[in-house]
């Protein structure tokens, strides 16, 4: 058993030792991404990517019925996290959810994460603002579960390679 510790915290110990070659290959040249100031959280590694669920009225509509899917108001996209920018953390993020016979969302979930929790919890807390167009059956407003939205983090860098504002 002590074997088997020692070598779990020899490897974790590896994988957490940055080779310096990566990093100077980071910083060299204008329009590539910057090592992460310390102190910043490195990525999360997804190991699982799900299907996305089949959208669709909760309970189905009967057979022939007249059926209209909610859609997304426009409206503002998820902002930017200014400690995501501090840290250059960039990913692309996907979501599922439903949407009440309101047009409110609710169910939010990641289903693919950036690999960091920030960007993740700011496409959440957006989510929850979001506003859709009811679904209807026959007319009727209804439960629609299973949309999902996919939204890329990415930080735009200036000439000099650093983030733009």
């Amino acid at each position: 058993m002590t074997l088997r510790i020692a070598h779990l915290a020899a490897c974790i110990f590896a994988a957490c030792a940055m080779p310096a070659a990566p990093l100077a290959a980071a910083q060299q040249g204008a329009g590539t991404p910057r090592a992460a100031p310390s102190g910043c959280p490195a990525p999360t590694e997804t190991l699982y990517k799900p299907s996305l669920p089949t959208p669709g009225f909760v309970p189905r509509p009967p057979v022939g019925a007249t059926i209209v899917e909610p859609r997304r108001l426009l409206g503002a996209m998820p902002g930017y996290p200014s400690a995501s920018t501090r840290c250059r953390e960039q990913g692309k993020v996907t979501i599922t959810y439903c949407v009440t016979a309101e047009g409110e969302v609710e169910n939010v979930q990641v289903i693919i994460s950036s690999g960091f929790a920030r960007l993740d919890n700011a496409i959440l807390a957006w989510a929850a603002r979001d506003r859709h167009t009811a679904g209807t059956v026959n007319g009727r407003p209804r439960l629609y579960c299973g949309m999902h939205e996919e939204h890329e983090f990415e930080i735009e860098l200036e000439v000099d390679g650093g983030p733009a504002l």
